[in-house]
Parts: C-alpha cells; sequence; structure tokens
C-alpha cells in the first residue's frame, strides 16, 4: 500500500471517528438535580430553598421551591431531559 493510500484512508477514518464523536457530544445528556437548581437561580434570582426529584406516571421532574426577591415563595418544574422549567 501506497504512502498516500495510507494517508487517504487515515483521513477518512479520522474524520468517521470524529463525526462520531461529535454526534455523542452534541446529545443532549439529562440535568442533574444540581444543573437544575442552578439553572432555576439563574433564571429566577431567586433563593432555592428545596429541590426534589419527582415521578409521576413513569415522569421524572425536579420540583423546586424559591423564594423570590419580594419574599413570595414560588414552585416550579424542571423537566430534566429537556431542561425546560414548567410552572
Amino acid at each position: 500500500m501506497s504512502t498516500r493510500s495510507q494517508q487517504s484512508r487515515f483521513g477518512r477514518l479520522a474524520g468517521a471517528i470524529l463525526a462520531a464523536c461529535s454526534s455523542a457530544a452534541m446529545a443532549q445528556q439529562p440535568l442533574t438535580l444540581d444543573e437544575a437548581v442552578n439553572k432555576v437561580r439563574q433564571e429566577t434570582e431567586g433563593r432555592v430553598l428545596v429541590a426534589e426529584r419527582t415521578e409521576e406516571g413513569g415522569r421524572v421532574r425536579f420540583r423546586i421551591k424559591f423564594l423570590t426577591e419580594d419574599g413570595t415563595v414560588k414552585v416550579i418544574f424542571v423537566d430534566p431531559e429537556t431542561g425546560r422549567i414548567e410552572n
């Protein structure tokens, strides 16, 4: 096998590996409870009082109770799969 043929083969292999790694990295990983708490802190600027994992009908969500700047206590849910905050 010639050097040029080996380089071409190596280039295709490296490209395939890079593409596979990029696809895996782009696949969204579920949020952890700590990540969900940080997200709520950033988006609400509130103080988190309680955070817990809940499950209803096979659906996992994080229930987060927090104190707003004006002293109101609120509860919201975070979907760990999508990262979406739900009321």
